[in-house]
């Protein structure tokens, strides 16, 4: 896939992980950390799962909503510092990237837990 996405690429990615399905937080904050190499979004160190916190992308004073493909992982003083402003081109295009993970991995695991259910209900016919 290229490294670039176009707006309505990106709107489509943001609406599959934006699903409610996908909005439980201490499982969003692991898939985040892992999705997100261990580092902190903004400042790029890296950070154990307890020193980072939970950033909504566009902020919630900007309108931004509470889903998943709204949020990323974010050390204390780099998500205390960005406050509520909006994201800056390179956030965007890295969060871009970061939601063409997300959605790789979210469609990964659907397709995984199908096909435990799939096999739960073959053992209940035999």
């Amino acid at each position: 896939m290229s490294q670039v996405l176009d707006q309505h690429q990106y709107h489509n990615l943001h609406a599959y992980v934006a699903q409610p399905k996908f909005r439980r937080n201490k499982e969003g904050k692991g898939l985040l950390y892992l999705m997100q190499d261990k580092l902190c979004f903004y400042c790029r160190q890296w950070f154990t799962i307890t020193d980072l916190t939970i950033d909504h992308f566009v902020p919630l004073a900007e309108q931004g909503g509470n889903e998943l493909s709204n949020k990323v992982v974010a050390c204390w003083e780099c998500n205390h510092a960005k406050g509520s402003r909006l994201p800056t081109q390179p956030e965007l295009q890295r969060h871009a990237r970061l939601l063409v993970r997300l959605a790789e991995e979210l469609r990964r695991l659907e397709g995984q837990m199908q096909m435990a259910s799939d096999e739960a209900n073959r053992c209940k016919v035999s």
